[in-house]
C-alpha cells in the first residue's frame, strides 16, 4: 500500500480516496486502479481501451470435430448393448470431439473481453473478462477518476503552482 501514497498529490484525500467503482477483484478511486496484484496511479493511465478477444479457427475446429464425431459414433455403434462397458467405450470415442467443438461454440457464445492501459510508455493488458457490462462500468470508473484528476491538474496549472511539460 505504499504505492497509494503520493500517488495523487493535487487531489484532496477526500477525493482521492472516493471509490469510483470497488468489487471482489478491482478498485477504482482518485488516486489510481487497484487490482489484485497491482497498482495503476491514474496520473500515469493516458487512455483506457476495450478489446473483444479474438476467436481464430472457431467454424473450422467445429467444421472437423462434427466431421470426426461422424466415424467415431459409427464405430461406437457396435458397442451398443454391451452394457456399462459399451456406453464408456461410446463416450470415450466421441468425448475428445464433443470437448473441442463444444469449446468452439462456447468461444463464439461468450468472448472474453480485454480492458486495456495506455501510458506514455507502454500498453498493458489489465482485466480480462466474459461480461462486457462490468468492464464498460469499470472503464466509465477509470476515466471519471481520469477526468477529475485532469480537472484539478488543469485547475493547478492555471493558477501557476505546476509546471507540466508535457
Amino acid at each position: 500500500m505504499a504505492d497509494l501514497e503520493g500517488a495523487s498529490s493535487l487531489l484532496t484525500e477526500k477525493e482521492a480516496e472516493e471509490i469510483f467503482y470497488k468489487d471482489d477483484l478491482v478498485k477504482v478511486t482518485g488516486r489510481g486502479v487497484l487490482t489484485l496484484d497491482k497498482f495503476y496511479p491514474i496520473r500515469e493511465i493516458r487512455k483506457v481501451y476495450l478489446q473483444r478477444e479474438t476467436v481464430r479457427f472457431v467454424w473450422t475446429r467445429i467444421i472437423i470435430s462434427a466431421l470426426l464425431l461422424l466415424p467415431a459414433l459409427a464405430m461406437g455403434e457396435g458397442f451398443i448393448g454391451k452394457g456399462p462397458v459399451g456406453f464408456l467405450t461410446i463416450l470415450g470415442l466421441t468425448a475428445p470431439f464433443l470437448l473441442v467443438g463444444g469449446g468452439a461454440v462456447f468461444s463464439l457464445v461468450r468472448p472474453s473481453y480485454y480492458l486495456y492501459f495506455q501510458t506514455f510508455l507502454y500498453d498493458e493488458r489489465v482485466l480480462e473478462s466474459q461480461s462486457i457490462f462490468q468492464i464498460v462500468r469499470i472503464k466509465k470508473a477509470i476515466l471519471k477518476a481520469i477526468h477529475l484528476y485532469q480537472k484539478e491538474e488543469a485547475a493547478y496549472e492555471k493558477s501557476g503552482k505546476i509546471l507540466n511539460f508535457f
